[in-house]
């Protein structure tokens, strides 16, 4: 029982590896690219639809601990509740193991769900913020509409890869989570 649990994580562990380097590096380069050319036409512009990009960069890292510890947290009881079936320990246990493996499921779904959605809001901050501020400077005379809605779908544009890269370390942590707890 013990071997299928760890041939079970072991699996999802080497999915992970084959997939996430190669994205990570086209996520990254698409990235790099779009900001550095948005930068070089309109610097103030860019500049405020990046400060806009960093509540989500500082966000996503403290709500993934929470979760990588509530993943822990369930994989152990998985564990323990795969064991004590095959010592045909107490239905009394076996039942306390059912609820709090479930209490721990609906918890990880509720944070995630609260990940997601708050890292959603922030996400469009960044062209609300270039629509504020390009308009700002187009009233003032110092930009055109042309570069502040090339801005806006340039900032939408980076936000795909940035959703991915933020997928993809989510995926990492967890794999990090799986390999220590195999280690």
């Amino acid at each position: 029982d013990t071997v299928a649990v760890l041939a079970h994580e072991t699996i999802q562990l080497g999915g992970y590896v084959g997939e996430v380097p190669s994205r990570a590096i086209v996520n990254v380069t698409t990235m790099i690219a779009t900001i550095a050319y948005m930068l070089w036409v309109e610097t103030t512009v860019a500049a405020v639809g990046l400060v806009l990009l960093v509540p989500q960069i500082v966000l996503l890292p403290l709500m993934q601990r929470i979760i990588n510890r509530l993943n822990a947290a369930h994989i152990t009881e998985q564990r323990a509740l795969g064991n004590e079936v095959v010592a045909c320990a107490d239905e009394r246990r076996r039942e306390r193991r059912l609820d709090i493996l479930y209490r721990l499921k609906i918890t990880i779904h509720l944070w995630k769900a609260l990940m997601k959605g708050l890292l959603s809001l922030l996400g469009h901050l960044a062209p609300l913020g270039i629509l504020l501020w390009g308009g700002m400077m187009v009233i003032e005379g110092e930009a055109t509409l042309g570069i502040v809605v090339a801005f806006v779908a340039g900032f939408q544009r980076v936000e795909e890869p940035v959703q991915d890269l933020f997928g993809l370390y989510r995926r990492t942590a967890l794999a990090y989570v799986h390999h220590g707890l195999i280690r």
